[in-house]
């Protein structure tokens, strides 16, 4: 038997990302336990360009993606629609590289907990190039890197986050 453990958090007024952990029994005492995930995946993809409404036509010319600006957030952003919710795949966003950081992509992946992944990263020799700050009423947001250097979102669903 399988059980799911959702979260949800609004992108706009009228779109929504669920985030869903698979559960497994605990091993300790056979109960269902949505606090061991069997795997976390990837739920989004950011485009770092430096002139981010250039390159919109791109995209919509050659793939027909939308583009909706986002208001509220700590840098300027556009959501990135890729096709239809019932349809496969994952939504994105657009925007300007940080400071030092080059044009490319970024894959988010969806945790339970921040805090407790980015102990783990740590422990094993990766380390957070961005630290853990709000996206307002969506969740907690920070970046990280692997041993390798490679760099990649996590984010943990909260509709409270300020």
């Amino acid at each position: 038997m399988k059980h799911l453990m959702g979260f949800s958090f609004a992108f706009s007024a009228n779109k929504k990302l669920n985030l869903e952990f698979n559960s497994r029994k605990n091993p300790r005492n056979g109960s269902m336990s949505p606090e061991i995930p069997i795997m976390q995946r990837v739920v989004h993809f950011e485009i770092y360009t430096e002139d981010p409404q250039a390159v919109q036509p791109f995209y919509q010319d050659v793939f027909g993606w939308k583009f909706e600006k986002f208001e509220g957030g700590p840098v300027e952003y556009w959501l990135v629609t890729t096709g239809d919710d019932k349809d496969a795949g994952i939504n994105g966003g657009l925007l300007r590289p940080r400071e030092g950081q080059s044009p490319g992509t970024i894959n988010t992946i969806a945790i339970p907990s921040l805090d407790e992944t980015i102990k783990k990263i740590e422990k094993l020799g990766g380390s957070v190039c961005v630290p853990k700050m709000a996206i307002p009423k969506m969740g907690w947001l920070a970046y990280a890197q692997d041993p390798a250097g490679n760099v990649f979102g996590l984010m943990e669903p909260d509709t409270s986050a300020k």
